[in-house]
């Protein structure tokens, strides 16, 4: 760093120097040095703004991504809340069919408002980097044309409800007792064992438990490919408007040099020197970002 500052000192001399000799030079080639300026400054506002465009901030993911997660989560576990279980195979698997058809809603919907945000962040990206070209004075109606079409079509959440129905648990129990039976049982003070019976379980706790377990790391990967194809659209609009950039400023030296080759052979040294040192201020600034 000390080395930097060095260099940077002997910047300030050199551009004083310069700043004498550019005042006379500019008295007697007055025409020419006015539209040289013009291109210079125009020069460095694109040289501004593209590095702007270079040393860009990071891509600020959008919180409403994991906010409809957390929303999808709370209608899968929120189903059916208030039952515990069924214990009869028709009124389970009519359940199951229910609560896999729900949970295709669920999803379905999960997925339409990641599209909406998606979209927004796109536009948003597009209007932010348009408007930072525009402090570049360009006047091209230059737009960036990078595309990044998600598929969202790719995810989707399949039926579940064989998944439900094989949580079933079947255990015997002794036969329930009717009333002539709990009356006997009353009067006889010997009173045989009941019969056993089959009783038949299905735990909505666990099929709540089971759709987490299956939509949930779903949605993550969504949204990590989501996130991951925002950075990925950021970064390309940006480097677009950069290469774009690039281009004038090439296109505007070229015309700045052209213009410059109609000064006496000292004041094309003294343009050259003046070159010499811009460039010299730009790879100072490029060590000095590190």
């Amino acid at each position: 760093m000390k080395s930097i500052k060095v260099f940077r000192k002997e910047f300030d001399s050199l551009s004083k120097i310069l700043e004498i000799e550019n005042e006379e030079s500019r008295i007697q080639n007055a025409d020419v040095h006015k539209q040289i300026d013009s291109l210079e400054e125009s020069i460095q506002k694109l040289k501004y703004v593209n590095e702007r465009f270079i040393q860009r901030d990071n891509l600020e993911i959008p919180s409403t991504l994991t906010a409809a997660k957390n929303t999808l989560y709370d209608e899968i576990q929120n189903w059916r809340k208030k039952k515990n279980k069924y214990n009869n195979d028709e009124q389970a698997t009519n359940a199951a069919r229910e609560y896999s058809a729900d949970l295709s809603i669920y999803f379905e919907t999960f997925i339409t408002e990641l599209i909406a945000i998606f979209k927004s962040k796109k536009d948003e990206i597009f209007r932010s980097f348009s408007s930072l070209y525009h402090f570049a004075d360009a006047y091209d109606g230059f737009k960036s044309s990078v595309k990044n079409d998600f598929d969202f079509s790719r995810y989707y959440i399949n039926d579940l409800s064989n998944e439900f129905l094989s949580f079933r648990e079947q255990r015997m129990v002794e036969q329930p007792e009717d009333l002539f039976g709990l009356a006997k049982k009353l009067f006889d003070k010997q009173v045989e064992p009941r019969p056993l019976v089959p009783e038949i379980t299905y735990s909505i706790s666990k099929w709540r438990d089971r759709a987490i377990e299956i939509s949930i790391p779903k949605a993550e990967e969504i949204i990590d490919a989501v996130s991951n194809a925002l950075k990925k659209f950021y970064d390309d609009v940006a480097k677009d408007y950069h290469e774009h950039l690039k281009k004038l400023i090439t296109e505007k030296t070229s015309q700045k040099e052209e213009i410059s080759d109609r000064l006496s052979e000292e004041q094309r040294k003294l343009q050259k020197d003046n070159d010499w040192l811009a460039k010299f201020d730009d790879q100072l600034k490029l060590i000095e970002r590190g």
